[in-house]
């Protein structure tokens, strides 16, 4: 199985960045620089979408398989069975509507900056 992702900037904390149905990695073109300039920001393209590969049997696909996946695409380290029960600190899931990209593509520093502020304000909760 292989997995399409772009890795922009290797440390920090990492930003990941997929899309909805339709398109690639690509969509984030405008976005990409800003945000790696704050983190670890990873671009990429789930099985099934765009450059990544698409099983033909549909019990390949799962929202537990997607999120193996993506630990994977994090940590090329990653043994499934051996992560089964470990939990991930430092760790936030960041889900941001394909609609609200769009609506700013042409003013990306708009998008951006939200992320940006909401990223912080995440930050500031859990070191309380």
């Amino acid at each position: 199985m292989r997995l399409y992702y772009e890795e922009h900037r290797r440390d920090g904390t990492p930003l990941v960045l997929a899309y909805g149905i339709g398109g690639n990695s690509d969509m984030w073109d405008v976005n990409r620089d800003a945000l790696a300039a704050h983190h670890r920001l990873v671009l990429w393209e789930p099985r099934g979408q765009a450059r990544s590969d698409s099983p033909e049997d549909p019990a390949r696909y799962s929202l537990q398989r997607w999120a193996l996946d993506l630990k994977t695409v994090l940590d090329p380290s990653f043994a499934p069975m051996k992560v089964m029960h470990r939990k991930v600190r430092g760790s936030k899931l960041v889900v941001l509507s394909r609609a609200s990209h769009f609506d700013n593509r042409d003013q990306p520093e708009v998008w951006n900056r939200t992320v940006l502020e909401f990223l912080a304000r995440c930050d500031r909760q859990a070191r309380g």
